[in-house]
């Protein structure tokens, strides 16, 4: 890799992608395909292996917090994708009003901010819970990880009761 990346976007056939390259030591980088970057996606658990040439780099800009509308004004181009994808995720789970389905969301706190989990799957008494980099931390919880993991519902449904619950008190 001819130089370092950090936020970034690409065209994924027609398709703007946004990520955060991944750190990798020296070792992990001469495993790479030549010319290739690993980039972690900007939400999802998941990664792509991107020509570096392909690559636009971003700045960061977390924005100014309003504290008239509750929103962040003059946000970053990744920042603004990152905070539109996770209301249109905050819409969905809020439109879910009994149960558990896929579409929840939860946020557990951790350290100064939050680790986000949606709901994609439900089959008896287990659901998939997937992570969500809605945090410019990406941080993860300890137990549900920062990929995908199989659980009983009675362990994400408190959860997914608080969220909802914390959602008709503070909005």
């Amino acid at each position: 890799m001819s130089r370092e990346h950090y936020y970034v976007k690409w065209d994924d056939n027609g398709i703007t992608r946004y990520g955060i390259c991944a750190y990798l030591s020296k070792a992990e980088k001469s495993k790479l395909p030549k010319g290739k970057v690993k980039v972690d996606d900007a939400i999802l658990p998941v990664y792509y292996l991107v020509d570096e040439k392909d690559l636009i780099d971003l700045k960061s800009n977390p924005g100014t917090y309003n504290m008239k509308t509750g929103d962040w004004d003059n946000q970053g181009e990744l920042e603004t994708y990152v905070d539109n994808e996770f209301n249109k995720a905050r819409k969905l789970s809020d439109s879910i009003k009994r149960g558990i389905k896929p579409g929840s969301m939860i946020g557990i706190g951790v350290a100064d901010g939050s680790a986000w989990y949606v709901v994609t799957k439900v089959k008896g008494t287990k659901c998939d819970v997937e992570w969500r980099g809605f945090n410019p931390d990406r941080y993860f919880d300890h137990y549900f990880g920062a990929g995908r993991k199989n659980v009983p519902l009675a362990d994400i449904k408190r959860y997914v009761d608080g969220h909802r619950r914390s959602v008709e008190i503070f909005g």
